[in-house]
Formats: C-alpha cells, structure tokens, sequence
C-alpha cells in the first residue's frame, strides 16, 4: 500500500491485501482509501479482502470516502458489494471503475 499526502489532501491505495492492522494504520484519516476489494463476504480468499472488510478498515481507520477495487467479474450484483460494505462503514463508497478520475478538492 502507499500513501499519498499533497497540499492537505491524502490518497491511499492499496495492492492485493488481506485484513492487517497495518493498513488501518497507514489510512488513518484519508481523504480517499482505494482498497482491494475482490469478492463478496462469502466468497473470501486468502490474500483478498471483502467489502465486509473493506468497510472494517475504512471506519477503524476514520477515512473520508471509500473505493474499492480489483472486483472480479462474478455473478452478484455490484449493489451485493456496496451494501456488505456499508454494513461496516457508513461513508461515501464507490466502486472503482477502469480509466476513472477522481478530484480530491
């Protein structure tokens, strides 16, 4: 994961993770967390987060808006992603989108 810190704004992104303090740490206060994000609750493996998690992480780590990404095409509704999130945290949630940008103002 990186951290990204301009002009009072921070981005954090993350690579393919699984649970770890250490990212809550490293997104303490975030402007924005773009977090791995694979597949629902149900379907978890090892070295991927879920949105339950995800949203774990973002309100542990009091970040402002959330994104997840690196979703794998699956047969679940992206409002099944969005809602498993929100049971956790219950900020601004996206989800990711290829060639997506984004203004941190």
């Amino acid at each position: 994961a990186y951290r990204f810190e301009h002009k009072g704004r921070s981005l954090v992104i993350t690579g393919d993770c699984d649970f770890d303090q250490g990212i809550i740490h490293l997104a303490e206060n975030a402007d924005l967390l773009v977090i791995d994000c694979s597949f629902p609750d149900t379907m978890k493996i090892p070295g991927h987060l879920t949105p339950g998690e995800c949203g774990r992480i973002a309100r542990q780590a009091h970040v402002k808006k959330l994104m997840l990404s690196h979703i794998y095409p699956g047969d679940y509704p992206d409002s099944r992603l969005l809602g498993e999130c929100k049971k956790n945290y219950h900020g601004d949630v996206t989800l990711a989108e290829d060639l997506m940008e984004l203004d941190l103002r």
